[in-house]
């Protein structure tokens, strides 16, 4: 029989065809499972950059297998949207602060002024055996693994139109908080100031207005509105500081991935943590020598401040716990200080 070279072309075309749905050993290959990334973060920050070499890895070590893209700013939803997706699967991955979004009992860190006295008793507590037997609990409950508990959150401070270097210096002072965080307007009235609910976006020209006089936050994202440039006054309070991690669909988790793609995600989360923390501690003191830079008038509390609004926090903790179920818990946290 006469193959012509029209027969012949259309013979390669079949083959290369066939080549491209089938592995070398001649089996069907898989498409790569492709995955989104949600995360508050801005663009820039460490949690950001962090997380988009987490996915820079975990698809060079899985050879191609999974693919993640980020998704920094909060372009697919707050905090507590993204817990909600990942345990409903509609995402599979996400960067978030372990807090109220799970339970009271994780939500302690990220809420209560004054919990840590310093990074030590933050890592002993995280690292404790009640917090890991909570994490468990929750793990089952919502359908979500945690993949590396190791992507610290800076400390917060107050930056504001006015020096704070002792307790009177709050008296009168209208601060910002979130208004799903009402718990810091209690904390605010304890050290005599007053709180005012504020959408983050409309920080800026809020002290722009004077409609507040300052905010808490950490110096990446204070620096990042540019509130720098209204308000020059930075007390560095470092009152709250906590940790993010990964999250991903328990039945993704579970169902999906195969072992050696599991070890690479793990291994991948905690790395990214460390390089995280890296930039964190260099993001931290280069914003601050910018801010200085800028005019910006930076305080430290004595021990002596301290201690007295670390006594005044600790009657809003007390309630807090009362309210949520969990003195219990804030006991066990303060043995470990």
């Amino acid at each position: 029989m006469k193959t012509t070279r029209k027969s012949v072309f259309f013979i390669c075309l079949a083959l290369l065809f066939l080549f491209s749905i089938l592995g070398p050993e001649g089996v069907v290959a898989k498409e790569p499972k492709k995955l989104r990334m949600g995360m508050i973060a801005p663009e820039g920050h460490p949690v950001a950059v962090a997380s988009a070499r987490f996915a820079k890895l975990v698809e060079q070590r899985t050879g191609g297998s999974i693919s993640i893209a980020t998704f920094p700013g909060g372009t697919l939803g707050g905090e507590t949207e993204l817990a909600d997706l990942v345990q409903s699967g509609v995402l599979k991955i996400a960067n978030i602060g372990i807090g109220g979004v799970y339970s009271p009992k994780l939500e302690a860190p990220t809420c209560l002024f004054y919990l840590f006295p310093n990074l030590d008793a933050m890592w002993q507590f995280y690292g404790s055996a009640p917090y890991k037997e909570e994490l468990l609990r929750v793990q089952k409950q919502r359908n979500t693994i945690f993949l590396s508990m190791n992507w610290w959150q800076e400390w917060r401070h107050v930056i504001a139109n006015r020096p704070i270097q002792k307790v009177e210096d709050f008296k009168g002072m209208k601060l910002r908080y979130a208004v799903v965080d009402p718990l810091k307007a209690k904390f605010y009235a304890a050290f005599g100031a007053k709180g005012e609910p504020v959408e983050f976006p409309a920080v800026y020209e809020s002290l722009q207005r004077g409609i507040v006089d300052g905010f808490e936050c950490p110096l990446a994202w204070i620096y990042g509105i540019k509130a720098h440039e209204v308000v020059k006054h930075l007390t560095l309070t470092s009152h709250i500081t906590y940790l993010n991690s990964l999250i991903m669909n328990k039945a993704f988790w579970e169902n999906e991935l195969t072992p050696t793609e599991r070890d690479v995600i793990l291994t991948a989360a905690w790395e990214c943590g460390v390089y995280q923390n890296d930039l964190q501690n260099k993001k931290s003191s280069e914003i601050l020598e910018k801010m200085k830079a800028a005019g910006v008038k930076v305080y430290t509390l004595s021990p002596d401040v301290i201690k007295t609004l670390v006594g005044l926090c600790e009657k809003v903790q007390i309630e807090w716990a009362t309210e949520k179920g969990s003195k219990e818990w804030l006991a066990e946290i303060k043995k470990m200080r």
